[in-house]
């Protein structure tokens, strides 16, 4: 199959579905959900993805992707492989499902089997989700996106180079699935013929989810079912408790700073148990900013909404039992 693959060149990101899109429509990914995607494919002028902060991980990781794929033929050639570097970054369409498409970041020839080779940047903080050099185990939204790739492109194999900071590439090597390559195609094509091409949205998971579907609040009220009120009650009883603990909190806070006076570093022991320092941080004086250069301010304001939760002040949710209860004295 990869010997009649053609390069598609680029293709518009809400055209199709990609291999970063695969995660969130297998509910896997860490940094979107399947509305996200669906919006970016029915609405992509809202730019419903935009996080600056997310946007600037992956900048980061495709300016290393070159050094990271350096890395790995490397490290593949000392193991004693025989490697080719043969492309980066081609995108190939499925042979079935033209919808679908995946963009490889580099292709190899390795001992004379043409493979798929991915590279990832990872934070030090996230080193847990992986597992030892030279196996298969990456994390389940790198998983996804490997899986995807593999399906569109027909390649049996994928080489993944991983740096944690800047160190040296850490190596896996992940080999066809064909019944978890199989599913991530069949969710991915029923995602697109069931919620993009007739406008249907997949049902929210997340608070953010449901602010971006209902995008304006008012009457009527609702009538809530037993399961909708006891979350409400317990919505009301783990605010409770957490405010409780925030005051427990700010008092041993209070009771280690007063005893540790100008010191830095508590032991127990004789060793360390916890650090307070002094940390200097840089912030915006917003009110001298608006005063004193109120044409800057008011062009980087922008509107934020948002749909807070506030429970009645004379509701205190006692007449709410738990419905796995229903018939058993609270």
């Amino acid at each position: 199959m990869s010997a009649v693959l053609q390069p598609v060149g680029d293709i518009e990101r809400h055209l199709y579905i990609g291999s970063g899109d695969a995660a969130s429509i297998m509910r896997v990914s860490k940094w979107r959900t399947r509305l996200d995607t669906y919006l970016a494919k029915v609405e992509p002028q809202k730019s419903n993805l935009a996080d600056p902060d997310r946007e600037r991980i992956f900048r980061r990781g495709h300016k290393l992707e070159p050094y990271i794929l350096e890395m790995l033929v490397d490290a593949l050639r000392d193991a004693g492989h025989q490697v080719e570097f043969v492309a980066r970054n081609e995108r190939y369409r499925h042979p079935d499902h033209p919808f679908l498409a995946a963009e490889i970041d580099g292709e190899l020839v390795v001992d004379g089997v043409h493979v798929n080779a991915e590279a990832k940047s990872v934070n030090r903080r996230n080193h847990d989700e992986w597992g030892e050099e030279g196996t298969d185990q990456i994390p389940i939204y790198y998983a996804a996106q490997v899986a995807f790739a593999q399906a569109v492109t027909g390649r049996r194999e994928t080489w993944l180079g991983a740096i944690f900071g800047l160190d040296d590439v850490v190596m896996y090597h992940i080999v066809a699935d064909d019944e978890l390559n199989g599913t991530i195609v069949s969710e991915c094509v029923d995602f697109w013929h069931n919620h993009v091409v007739p406008r249907v949205p997949p049902e929210p998971e997340t608070l953010v989810d449901l602010a971006r579907m209902y995008r304006t609040s008012g009457p009527p009220p609702v009538e809530a079912t037993q399961e909708v009120a006891w979350a409400a009650r317990r919505l009301m009883e783990i605010r409770a408790e957490r405010s409780r603990l925030e005051k427990d909190a700010e008092q041993a806070e209070f009771a280690i700073g007063a005893y540790m006076g100008e010191s830095d570093t508590l032991l127990w022991q004789g060793k360390k148990i916890l650090g307070f320092k002094h940390e200097p941080r840089m912030l915006i004086d917003g009110k001298r900013l608006e005063r004193e250069q109120s044409d800057i301010y008011h062009q980087y304001q922008r509107a934020s909404i948002s749909r807070p939760i506030r429970i009645a002040r004379n509701w205190d949710g006692l007449n709410v039992q738990n419905p796995k209860d229903q018939g058993e004295p609270e």
